[in-house]
This record gives structure tokens, C-alpha cells and sequence, in this order.
């Protein structure tokens, strides 16, 4: 099992799946505590409702109705960093422009396909 911590949500890599947890983080800044851990719940709350859109979306398996858990197929990571074009490519779809940050943790590779693993606005 691997752990990872995103910005309001822990990743727990397991066998074939990653499993996504809100947290409630600590300090001084206007985004900690219990806002945090709100923005964990509506993070996994997005990606539930926004994997059905694309095919380029990694596909959630099993979401708890509150945002409390999710579990997503895992992914290998990419061998490189996605260009610019290569990114925009990805993004921009015929009538959508697909959430997706464009740094190399919310991209990974599925069936030998790219796809996002964090997205949601």
C-alpha cells in the first residue's frame, strides 16, 4: 500500500484501486480545519459526477453519497510531463473544456491510456 496526501484528501493506493479521503488539516491559514475537510468532501463529490463525462476521466468505482470515500481505478504514473499542446489537446473536448489541472500528479495512465486521476473544478 502506498499513502499520499493531496491538498485536502488522502490517496490510499490499494492492488488495483485508489481510494480518496477528505482530512481535516491544521494551521493558521483561512483554508484549514474544518473547511478543508469540507473541500475534501466536495472534491470526491466532483469527481463522482464528472467521471461520467469523458472518457478521459478516470472512472470512479464506488463513492460515498457525502463525499466521504471514493474509489477510483489506480493508474500508473506518466513517463513524462504532458507539453502545453499536449495538455490543451487532452482538455478541450468538442463541447466541454475538461477541469484538470495541468501538472503531472493529475495525469495517469490506464489500459495504456491517458487519463486525469484529479479533476473537478
Amino acid at each position: 500500500m502506498v499513502i499520499l496526501k493531496g491538498a485536502t484528501r488522502w490517496v490510499f493506493l490499494v492492488g488495483p484501486w485508489a481510494i480518496k479521503v477528505p482530512y481535516v488539516k491544521y494551521g493558521r491559514y483561512e483554508n484549514t480545519g474544518f473547511r478543508s475537510f469540507l473541500y475534501g468532501l466536495l472534491a470526491n463529490d466532483q469527481e463522482a459526477r464528472f467521471s461520467k463525462l469523458s472518457p478521459k476521466l478516470c472512472p470512479v468505482v464506488f463513492h460515498h453519497p457525502f463525499g466521504l470515500l471514493l474509489v477510483m481505478k489506480r493508474t500508473k504514473p506518466l513517463p513524462v510531463e504532458l507539453t502545453e499542446e499536449e495538455y490543451q489537446a487532452f482538455i478541450n473536448e468538442a463541447d466541454a473544456v475538461l477541469p484538470v489541472e495541468n501538472k503531472p500528479d493529475s495525469f495517469g495512465l490506464l489500459d495504456g491510456k491517458i487519463v486525469a486521476v484529479d479533476y473537478g473544478s
